[in-house]
Protein backbone atom coordinates (compact mmCIF):
# COMPACT_ATOMS: atom_id res chain seq x y z
CA UNK A 1 0.00 0.00 0.00
CA UNK A 2 1.43 3.32 -1.28
CA UNK A 3 1.07 6.27 1.30
CA UNK A 4 1.29 10.16 0.86
CA UNK A 5 3.77 10.86 3.41
CA UNK A 6 4.37 14.20 3.62
CA UNK A 7 3.12 16.95 0.79
CA UNK A 8 3.51 20.99 1.64
CA UNK A 9 0.32 21.92 2.50
CA UNK A 10 -0.36 23.61 5.20
CA UNK A 11 -1.15 21.12 8.16
CA UNK A 12 -3.46 21.74 11.28
CA UNK A 13 -0.72 23.71 13.39
CA UNK A 14 -0.25 26.12 10.88
CA UNK A 15 2.89 25.12 9.20
CA UNK A 16 4.34 23.02 6.95
CA UNK A 17 7.33 20.91 5.78
CA UNK A 18 9.12 21.90 2.67
CA UNK A 19 9.55 18.62 0.99
CA UNK A 20 13.22 19.29 -0.71
CA UNK A 21 13.88 20.11 3.04
CA UNK A 22 13.87 16.54 4.49
CA UNK A 23 17.11 14.40 5.37
CA UNK A 24 16.24 11.05 4.88
CA UNK A 25 19.50 9.56 5.06
CA UNK A 26 19.79 8.27 8.41
CA UNK A 27 15.81 7.03 8.56
CA UNK A 28 16.84 5.09 5.54
CA UNK A 29 19.70 2.87 7.77
CA UNK A 30 16.10 1.86 9.92
CA UNK A 31 13.20 2.96 8.01
CA UNK A 32 10.34 1.68 10.78
CA UNK A 33 6.73 2.57 10.50
CA UNK A 34 5.54 3.04 14.29
CA UNK A 35 1.64 3.50 15.24
CA UNK A 36 0.92 7.31 15.99
CA UNK A 37 4.70 8.00 17.22
CA UNK A 38 4.60 5.67 20.12
CA UNK A 39 7.71 4.04 21.58
CA UNK A 40 7.47 4.84 25.02
CA UNK A 41 8.91 1.12 26.13
CA UNK A 42 8.15 -0.46 29.75
CA UNK A 43 4.23 -0.06 30.36
CA UNK A 44 1.50 -2.64 28.77
CA UNK A 45 0.11 -0.07 26.62
CA UNK A 46 3.42 0.46 24.66
CA UNK A 47 3.21 -0.87 20.79
CA UNK A 48 6.50 -2.16 18.92
CA UNK A 49 7.30 -0.83 15.27
CA UNK A 50 4.18 -2.63 12.97
CA UNK A 51 6.18 -2.83 10.03
CA UNK A 52 8.87 -0.90 7.50
CA UNK A 53 8.77 1.51 4.82
CA UNK A 54 9.99 1.09 1.20
CA UNK A 55 10.40 2.34 -2.14
CA UNK A 56 10.63 6.11 -0.67
CA UNK A 57 10.56 8.74 -3.08
CA UNK A 58 9.78 12.67 -3.61
CA UNK A 59 7.38 12.76 -6.59
CA UNK A 60 5.42 16.03 -7.62
CA UNK A 61 6.54 17.85 -3.92
CA UNK A 62 5.43 14.86 -2.15
CA UNK A 63 7.16 12.21 0.17
CA UNK A 64 5.93 8.78 -1.17
CA UNK A 65 6.72 5.34 0.92
CA UNK A 66 5.21 1.42 0.59
CA UNK A 67 4.26 0.35 3.91
CA UNK A 68 5.21 -3.11 4.55
CA UNK A 69 3.43 -4.75 8.34
CA UNK A 70 5.29 -7.06 10.03
CA UNK A 71 2.10 -9.77 9.66
CA UNK A 72 4.20 -12.00 12.72
CA UNK A 73 2.77 -9.24 15.00
CA UNK A 74 -1.06 -9.48 15.73
CA UNK A 75 -1.33 -5.68 16.19
CA UNK A 76 0.52 -5.21 13.39
CA UNK A 77 -2.10 -7.47 11.41
CA UNK A 78 -4.90 -5.29 12.50
CA UNK A 79 -3.42 -2.03 11.32
CA UNK A 80 -3.03 -4.02 7.90
CA UNK A 81 -6.37 -5.03 8.02
CA UNK A 82 -7.87 -1.68 8.71
CA UNK A 83 -5.93 0.18 5.86
CA UNK A 84 -6.63 -2.95 3.42
CA UNK A 85 -9.97 -2.34 4.66
CA UNK A 86 -9.75 1.55 3.72
CA UNK A 87 -10.42 2.23 7.62
CA UNK A 88 -7.38 3.50 8.05
CA UNK A 89 -5.21 5.80 5.47
CA UNK A 90 -3.39 8.84 6.66
CA UNK A 91 0.06 8.66 8.03
CA UNK A 92 2.19 11.03 9.59
CA UNK A 93 6.20 12.13 9.79
CA UNK A 94 8.29 12.31 12.87
CA UNK A 95 10.78 14.79 12.25
CA UNK A 96 13.50 17.03 14.51
CA UNK A 97 13.49 20.87 12.81
CA UNK A 98 16.78 22.07 11.51
CA UNK A 99 16.26 25.56 10.32
CA UNK A 100 12.42 27.73 9.94
CA UNK A 101 11.85 31.03 7.72
CA UNK A 102 8.64 33.14 7.52
CA UNK A 103 10.22 34.36 4.37
CA UNK A 104 6.98 35.71 2.40
CA UNK A 105 8.30 33.43 -0.35
CA UNK A 106 7.72 30.24 1.96
CA UNK A 107 4.53 31.37 3.43
CA UNK A 108 0.77 30.25 2.56
CA UNK A 109 -2.59 31.59 2.84
CA UNK A 110 -3.84 31.27 6.61
CA UNK A 111 -0.21 30.18 7.69
CA UNK A 112 0.65 31.06 11.57
CA UNK A 113 3.71 29.45 12.17
CA UNK A 114 7.09 29.55 10.04
CA UNK A 115 7.83 26.79 7.46
CA UNK A 116 9.66 23.81 8.28
CA UNK A 117 12.67 23.85 5.20
CA UNK A 118 15.27 21.98 7.20
CA UNK A 119 14.47 19.04 9.26
CA UNK A 120 16.03 15.49 9.84
CA UNK A 121 13.48 12.28 8.91
CA UNK A 122 13.43 10.25 11.91
CA UNK A 123 10.41 7.58 11.71
CA UNK A 124 7.23 7.77 9.83
CA UNK A 125 3.75 6.43 11.57
CA UNK A 126 0.28 5.41 10.68
CA UNK A 127 -2.45 7.21 12.56
CA UNK A 128 -5.83 7.63 13.12
CA UNK A 129 -6.22 11.42 12.30
CA UNK A 130 -3.85 13.16 10.12
CA UNK A 131 -3.15 17.10 10.44
CA UNK A 132 -3.98 17.74 7.01
CA UNK A 133 -6.44 16.95 3.84
CA UNK A 134 -3.66 15.01 2.19
CA UNK A 135 -3.52 12.47 5.26
CA UNK A 136 -0.04 14.42 6.52
CA UNK A 137 0.75 15.17 10.10
CA UNK A 138 3.62 15.91 11.59
CA UNK A 139 5.28 14.42 15.20
CA UNK A 140 8.07 16.53 16.33
CA UNK A 141 11.29 15.21 18.72
CA UNK A 142 13.65 17.37 20.08
CA UNK A 143 17.61 16.50 20.62
CA UNK A 144 16.88 13.36 22.69
CA UNK A 145 14.92 11.70 20.37
CA UNK A 146 11.71 12.72 22.48
CA UNK A 147 8.19 13.51 20.85
CA UNK A 148 7.67 17.11 22.02
CA UNK A 149 4.27 19.58 21.92
CA UNK A 150 3.90 22.47 19.50
CA UNK A 151 4.47 25.68 21.47
CA UNK A 152 4.59 28.86 20.22
CA UNK A 153 8.42 28.53 19.72
CA UNK A 154 8.20 25.01 17.97
CA UNK A 155 8.11 25.84 15.19
CA UNK A 156 8.16 29.62 15.83
CA UNK A 157 4.81 31.58 15.43
CA UNK A 158 5.11 34.12 12.75
CA UNK A 159 5.85 37.75 14.21
CA UNK A 160 2.72 39.99 14.18
CA UNK A 161 2.70 41.66 11.28
CA UNK A 162 2.87 38.33 9.30
CA UNK A 163 0.09 36.96 11.32
CA UNK A 164 -1.87 39.71 10.47
CA UNK A 165 -1.42 39.39 6.66
CA UNK A 166 -2.37 36.02 6.69
CA UNK A 167 -5.62 36.70 8.29
CA UNK A 168 -5.93 39.38 5.79
CA UNK A 169 -5.28 37.14 3.32
CA UNK A 170 -8.00 34.53 4.60
CA UNK A 171 -10.42 37.51 4.17
CA UNK A 172 -9.36 38.30 0.87
CA UNK A 173 -10.58 34.79 -0.01
CA UNK A 174 -13.40 34.28 1.79
CA UNK A 175 -14.71 37.48 0.26
CA UNK A 176 -13.81 36.35 -3.46
CA UNK A 177 -15.71 33.11 -2.42
CA UNK A 178 -12.72 30.66 -2.78
CA UNK A 179 -11.66 27.43 -0.61
CA UNK A 180 -9.85 27.83 2.75
CA UNK A 181 -5.96 27.54 2.37
CA UNK A 182 -6.57 28.70 -1.47
CA UNK A 183 -2.98 29.78 -3.21
CA UNK A 184 -2.07 33.25 -4.01
CA UNK A 185 -2.02 32.53 -7.57
CA UNK A 186 -5.49 31.27 -7.49
CA UNK A 187 -6.40 34.67 -5.79
CA UNK A 188 -4.67 36.56 -8.54
CA UNK A 189 -6.28 35.01 -11.01
CA UNK A 190 -10.02 35.08 -9.53
CA UNK A 191 -9.23 38.96 -9.00
CA UNK A 192 -7.73 39.26 -12.11
CA UNK A 193 -11.15 37.77 -13.69
CA UNK A 194 -13.66 39.66 -11.51
CA UNK A 195 -11.23 42.85 -12.66
CA UNK A 196 -11.57 41.72 -16.35
CA UNK A 197 -15.42 41.39 -15.70
CA UNK A 198 -15.95 44.24 -14.36
CA UNK A 199 -14.07 46.52 -16.87
CA UNK A 200 -16.25 44.44 -19.57
CA UNK A 201 -19.70 45.49 -17.61
CA UNK A 202 -18.39 48.91 -17.84
CA UNK A 203 -17.80 49.72 -21.60
CA UNK A 204 -21.21 47.65 -22.34
CA UNK A 205 -22.93 50.17 -19.94
CA UNK A 206 -20.78 53.00 -21.19
CA UNK A 207 -21.98 51.84 -25.03
CA UNK A 208 -25.51 51.35 -24.36
CA UNK A 209 -25.26 54.98 -22.74
CA UNK A 210 -23.59 56.26 -25.29
CA UNK A 211 -26.26 54.68 -27.79
CA UNK A 212 -29.16 56.75 -26.03
CA UNK A 213 -27.16 59.87 -25.56
CA UNK A 214 -26.58 59.70 -30.29
CA UNK A 215 -30.29 59.01 -30.37
CA UNK A 216 -31.49 61.99 -28.13
CA UNK A 217 -29.08 64.13 -30.19
CA UNK A 218 -29.84 62.99 -33.73
CA UNK A 219 -33.52 63.71 -32.21
CA UNK A 220 -32.77 67.60 -31.61
CA UNK A 221 -30.40 67.81 -35.08
CA UNK A 222 -33.51 66.59 -36.86
CA UNK A 223 -35.99 69.01 -35.16
CA UNK A 224 -33.91 71.40 -35.51
CA UNK A 225 -32.94 72.09 -32.27
CA UNK A 226 -29.32 72.17 -32.52
CA UNK A 227 -26.70 71.19 -35.68
CA UNK A 228 -24.13 68.24 -36.17
CA UNK A 229 -21.39 70.28 -35.39
CA UNK A 230 -22.37 70.39 -31.82
CA UNK A 231 -23.03 66.83 -31.71
CA UNK A 232 -19.71 66.10 -29.63
CA UNK A 233 -20.20 68.84 -26.95
CA UNK A 234 -23.54 67.28 -26.22
CA UNK A 235 -22.31 63.93 -26.16
CA UNK A 236 -19.54 65.35 -23.86
CA UNK A 237 -22.49 66.80 -21.97
CA UNK A 238 -24.12 63.37 -21.28
CA UNK A 239 -21.24 61.52 -20.87
CA UNK A 240 -20.36 63.85 -17.84
CA UNK A 241 -23.42 64.63 -16.25
CA UNK A 242 -25.51 61.78 -17.38
CA UNK A 243 -28.42 61.08 -19.51
CA UNK A 244 -30.91 62.51 -17.78
CA UNK A 245 -29.34 66.17 -17.54
CA UNK A 246 -28.92 65.90 -21.49
CA UNK A 247 -32.18 64.86 -22.19
CA UNK A 248 -33.64 68.63 -19.76
CA UNK A 249 -30.79 70.88 -21.79
CA UNK A 250 -32.30 69.39 -24.80
CA UNK A 251 -35.93 70.20 -23.60
CA UNK A 252 -34.98 73.41 -22.93
CA UNK A 253 -33.80 74.16 -26.90
CA UNK A 254 -36.33 75.66 -29.32
CA UNK A 255 -36.23 75.24 -33.39
CA UNK A 256 -35.79 77.98 -35.36
CA UNK A 257 -38.67 79.90 -36.34
CA UNK A 258 -39.00 80.37 -40.17
CA UNK A 259 -39.96 84.14 -41.38
CA UNK A 260 -42.99 82.89 -42.98
CA UNK A 261 -44.34 81.19 -39.80
CA UNK A 262 -43.68 85.18 -38.40
CA UNK A 263 -45.63 86.98 -40.95
CA UNK A 264 -49.38 87.27 -40.45
CA UNK A 265 -51.14 86.16 -44.16
CA UNK A 266 -51.45 89.49 -45.95
CA UNK A 267 -53.19 90.44 -49.62
CA UNK A 268 -55.07 88.02 -51.82
CA UNK A 269 -53.27 84.94 -51.13
CA UNK A 270 -54.74 82.78 -48.29
CA UNK A 271 -52.29 81.93 -45.22
CA UNK A 272 -51.92 78.17 -46.04
CA UNK A 273 -50.48 78.55 -49.71
CA UNK A 274 -47.50 77.06 -51.47
CA UNK A 275 -45.36 79.59 -53.33
CA UNK A 276 -46.25 77.91 -56.20
CA UNK A 277 -50.10 77.22 -55.81
CA UNK A 278 -50.19 81.46 -55.63
CA UNK A 279 -51.34 82.86 -59.10
CA UNK A 280 -49.06 84.93 -60.81
CA UNK A 281 -51.30 88.12 -59.81
CA UNK A 282 -51.16 87.67 -56.24
CA UNK A 283 -47.19 86.88 -56.41
CA UNK A 284 -47.13 89.68 -58.08
CA UNK A 285 -49.32 91.97 -55.40
CA UNK A 286 -47.16 90.83 -52.46
CA UNK A 287 -43.95 90.96 -54.16
CA UNK A 288 -45.30 95.01 -54.49
CA UNK A 289 -47.55 94.83 -50.95
CA UNK A 290 -45.36 92.60 -48.70
CA UNK A 291 -42.29 91.73 -49.61
CA UNK A 292 -41.02 90.06 -46.46
CA UNK A 293 -43.64 87.58 -46.97
CA UNK A 294 -43.34 86.91 -50.55
CA UNK A 295 -39.68 86.27 -49.42
CA UNK A 296 -40.75 83.83 -46.65
CA UNK A 297 -43.14 81.75 -48.77
CA UNK A 298 -40.33 81.26 -51.73
CA UNK A 299 -37.75 80.52 -48.83
CA UNK A 300 -40.22 78.17 -47.05
CA UNK A 301 -40.48 76.32 -50.86
CA UNK A 302 -37.78 76.62 -52.17
CA UNK A 303 -34.95 76.81 -49.71
CA UNK A 304 -33.64 80.08 -50.10
CA UNK A 305 -34.47 83.96 -50.43
CA UNK A 306 -35.03 84.88 -53.85
CA UNK A 307 -33.53 88.43 -55.05
CA UNK A 308 -36.68 91.02 -54.86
Amino acid sequence: MRFICSDETLNSYGFYVLTAGIDMRKFLQNPIMLWNHSRSYGSKNDVLPIGRWENLKVEGGRLMADAVFDEKDDFARQIAGKVNDGIIRACSIGIRVLTTSSDSKYLKPGQTRETVIACELKEISLCDIPANGNAVAVALYDQDDQLIHLGDATPAALPNELNQKSKRMNKVIETLGLSAGSSEDAVVTEITRLRDEVATLKREKQEAADATLKEMITGAIRDRKTTEDKREMYMNIGRTSGVDTLRSVLAELSAPVRPSQLINPQGSAPGDKKFSECSADELESMRANDPQRYAALFEAEYGFTPEL
